[in-house]
C-alpha cells in the first residue's frame, strides 16, 4: 500500500497535503502510553513537547479495566518500584485519565496539529475511541491474535495499525488474511516484546520481508530500544511508520520511561527522518553543483615539469600534476604523450592543446 493512501486516511486534508507536498514519505508517533502517570498536566505537557519534536502524532492507552483482566488478577499484590498501587487494579487505575481528560487532550493535539489515538485493549475502550472520532486505531502485540477484537475493531471501517511482538510469521499472515478484505487499511509493525529491546533481539531485517510477504499493507516499526538510530534505520529498510515511546524524563517513575526518547532525542530522530529523501538523493552518480569549489581546490592539472624547446615530443617525464585543477586534466596525459612542440614552453606552465601542432 502506497503510505500517502494510508495517511491520507489518518491525516486530515492540509496536514496530509502538507506532508505529501514536502515529501515526508514516513509517519511517526510519540508513544506517550502512561508515560503521563495518571495525570492530565503531564499527558498535556508530553504533547506539548512532541509537537515541539514535530512528531505526526501522540498515542496513549486505553484499558476498560473489567474488561482486561480477570478479578484474582486484579486483586493481586503488585510488588513493583513502578507501582501506583498496592494491587494491579489499584495500579492501572491510578494510571487511566478519565473519558472527559481524553476529550480534552484529543482537543489540545489536534490544536497543535497532532494526530491523537489510543491503542485500545478492550470493546468498550475502542467505543470510545470511535466515539470520541480516533481516526484509526491501534492494536498492540498481547492482542494480535484477539480476534474477538479484531472482530469489531476492523469493522469500524477506520485505518489499523497492528503491533506483532512476539508473534510468528504465520499467526501475522493468519491475522491479515483474514481481515485484509473488511479493512483495507492494515499497518503492520516489527515490534520485539521486550521492554527495553536489546540490539541483538531487534531483527529488522524482518522489515523488507513483511514489505514483500505483505505488499498491500503499510510496514513499520513499534521500537522499545533505548536508541534513536534503531528507527533510522528502520526507515532505510522501508518501514514507514515510526512509533516510539516519549517522556519528560527518563529518570521518572514507570516501567517504561527509561527506555522513552526524551524532546532532544525525538527531535533529532524527526530531523533525521524529513532529511532522509535529500540524504540518499536519487542514486545517480553525477558531478554536483556545490562542489565544484572543493573541486577546484582538490583536482589536479597537468604543467610541464621542466624548460621545453620546440619540435619536442613530450613524454611523461615532462609532466607533472599541480592543484588546483583549474586547467588540462591528468587524464589527458597519456593522449599529451608523443605530441610535438609548436613554440618553446617554461617549467610550471600549464599544459594546454594550443601548446602542440
Amino acid at each position: 500500500m502506497d503510505i500517502y493512501s494510508f495517511l491520507s486516511k489518518v491525516l486530515s486534508g492540509e496536514l496530509y497535503e502538507k506532508k505529501k507536498r514536502n515529501g515526508e514519505v514516513f509517519f511517526i508517533i510519540a508513544e506517550i502510553g502512561h508515560n503521563h502517570q495518571g495525570s492530565y498536566d503531564t499527558c498535556k505537557e508530553l504533547i506539548k513537547h512532541a509537537a515541539e519534536a514535530g512528531v505526526d502524532a501522540v498515542k496513549l492507552q486505553k484499558r476498560d479495566i473489567d474488561n482486561c483482566y480477570t478479578n484474582d488478577f486484579l486483586k493481586s499484590e503488585y510488588n513493583s518500584p513502578h507501582a501506583f498501587g498496592k494491587t494491579y487494579q489499584e495500579h492501572r487505575e491510578y494510571l487511566e485519565l478519565t473519558n472527559r481528560e481524553y476529550f480534552e487532550l484529543k482537543k489540545y493535539a489536534e490544536g497543535l496539529g497532532l494526530v491523537f489515538f489510543a491503542t485500545v485493549f478492550d470493546i468498550p475502550s475502542a467505543d470510545f475511541m470511535n466515539s470520541l472520532g480516533s481516526p484509526c486505531f491501534k492494536i498492540s502485540s498481547g492482542d494480535l491474535t484477539n480476534t474477538i477484537l479484531l472482530d469489531y475493531v476492523m469493522k469500524l471501517g477506520k485505518p489499523v495499525i497492528l503491533s506483532t511482538g512476539a508473534a510468528t510469521l504465520a499467526e501475522i499472515q493468519h491475522i491479515y488474511n483474514r481481515y485484509e478484505k473488511i479493512n483495507p487499511h492494515i499497518a503492520l509493525l516489527h515490534c520485539v516484546a521486550n521492554y527495553p529491546c536489546s540490539l541483538t533481539d531487534l531483527n529488522l531485517n524482518v522489515i523488507p520481508n513483511l514489505i514483500k510477504i505483505f505488499p498491500n499493507s503499510v510496514i513499520g516499526l513499534s521500537d522499545h530500544c533505548i536508541y534513536y538510530e534503531s528507527a533510522i534505520m528502520a526507515y532505510m529498510l522501508g518501514g514507514r511508520i515510526i512509533e516510539k515511546h516519549f517522556t519528560l524524563n527518563k529518570t521518572m517513575k514507570g516501567s517504561d520511561h527509561f527506555f522513552s526518547l526524551e524532546l532532544n532525542e525525538m527531535k533529532r530522530l524527526v530531523f533525521l527522518l524529513k532529511n532522509i529523501p535529500g540524504i540518499t538523493g536519487s542514486g545517480v552518480k553525477e558531478f554536483c553543483a556545490s562542489e565544484k569549489k572543493a573541486v577546484m581546490k582538490m583536482r589536479k592539472k597537468l604543467l610541464f615539469s621542466r624548460d621545453l624547446e620546440r619540435g619536442h615530443a613530450i613524454q611523461m617525464s615532462d609532466l607533472e600534476t599541480k592543484s588546483p585543477g583549474d586547467g588540462l586534466s591528468p587524464i589527458k596525459a597519456e593522449e599529451i604523450c608523443g605530441m610535438l612542440l609548436k613554440e618553446n614552453v617554461k617549467k610550471g606552465m600549464d599544459v594546454k592543446y594550443e601548446h602542440f601542432e
